[in-house]
């Protein structure tokens, strides 16, 4: 929560060949009302509304006018003049929202602005480890092995593998790729718990596998 204070200003003033600086006295004036801003406490996470809410002291709200702006987002909820919302899309993640709220009817003179800022948390993403094409009926064990070794640097995380067939080929084959896979994760004694793997038809004639690192709270992946 804080204030907008004014800016103290400065009056340069000359005096023959010397330069001196003069430092203005802040305005101060005991009979000026004042407006915070609060907003969520914490974090706030995407899907959720973050919402700020102004108070004041010394006025009474009911004759002023409230004008709302934000850094990032839209304001799409409201609570009477005193209170918005704005809610969090996963595409402001990472960001710092600032709103600011402009008082309209305080005594001239007076500081009549206040502002407050939330951060947002980034959420956790999967990461790609390898991507490459190999026939329907082999496995690729150096990129297995590779996969294997970033996940036992990452114990927390999940392994995600995307087998992309081609159409024409047979659920036989397909079950026997899978079967190969796990059991070279069998061989290297990684947790076989810790690895999930889907299929996909692929685009085109050639087959491909994607390998994926997915950290705790992230969602899996999309075939």
């Amino acid at each position: 929560m804080r204030m907008i204070q004014f800016i103290c200003l400065f009056v340069l003033m000359h005096f023959g060949h010397e330069l001196v600086i003069a430092q203005a006295e802040p305005i101060k004036r005991a009979d000026c009302p004042s407006v915070e801003v609060a907003g969520p406490a914490g974090i706030v996470e995407p899907g959720e509304i973050a919402w700020f809410s102004a108070s004041i002291t010394a006025a009474d709200p009911d004759g002023l006018a409230f004008v709302w702006t934000v850094s990032a987002g839209k304001i799409e909820k409201r609570d009477g003049k005193l209170k918005i919302g704005i809610p969090l899309s996963e595409d402001l993640a990472g960001l710092g929202i600032t709103a600011t709220v402009e008082v309209k009817g305080f005594p001239e003179g007076c500081p009549s602005s206040a502002s407050e800022t939330v951060s947002m948390c980034i959420l956790p993403t999967p990461a790609l480890i390898d991507e490459y094409s190999s026939p329907h009926h082999a496995i690729n064990k150096r990129a297995l092995s590779i996969a294997a070794k970033e996940l036992e640097e990452n114990p927390n995380n999940q392994m995600y593998i995307v087998e992309y067939f081609p159409a024409d080929v047979p659920a036989e084959s397909v079950n026997r790729k899978l079967k190969a896979t796990r059991g070279y994760f069998s061989q290297l004694k990684f947790d076989l718990s810790r690895i999930t793997i889907v299929t996909a038809e692929v685009e085109g004639n050639v087959p491909l596998t994607k390998i994926y690192r997915v950290p705790p709270g992230s969602n899996n992946p999309i075939p």
